[in-house]
């Protein structure tokens, strides 16, 4: 619905179980920067031993944003890399449709007798 906020993730995931991807996940709408910020979440990988004790380290950048102009919009996610992890780009973008709000009128109720 138009005005109503919603959340954009994404995520530079790896196959690390060291430190966490540094640096921001960059969420565009249609090619630009939308109104929002964009909150980064990195998490550090880990290993606790055998097949099931693995945590793989990611970086995640969420963007709060709402949009009022009803119609489809396009959103990408792009992390540029750093030291140690390459960059990379949303290969999908996601689609958005935003819908006119809809509204309630009141009126008289009449009876049946």
């Amino acid at each position: 619905m138009s005005g109503q906020t919603f959340h954009v993730i994404g995520v530079a995931y790896t196959q690390s179980v060291l430190g966490a991807p540094t640096g921001t996940v960059s969420i565009l709408q249609n090619g630009n920067a939308p109104s929002g910020t964009v909150t980064s979440y990195p998490l550090n990988g880990s290993y606790s031993g055998g097949f099931t004790g693995v945590g793989f380290a990611y970086l995640e950048g969420d963007l709060a944003t709402s949009i009022d102009t009803p119609g489809s919009y396009n959103f990408t996610a792009t992390y540029l890399g750093d030291a140690n992890y390459l960059g990379s780009q949303t290969p999908f973008p996601v689609n958005v449709t935003v819908r006119t709000r809809p509204s309630i009128s009141a009126g008289r109720l009449r009876r049946s007798p």
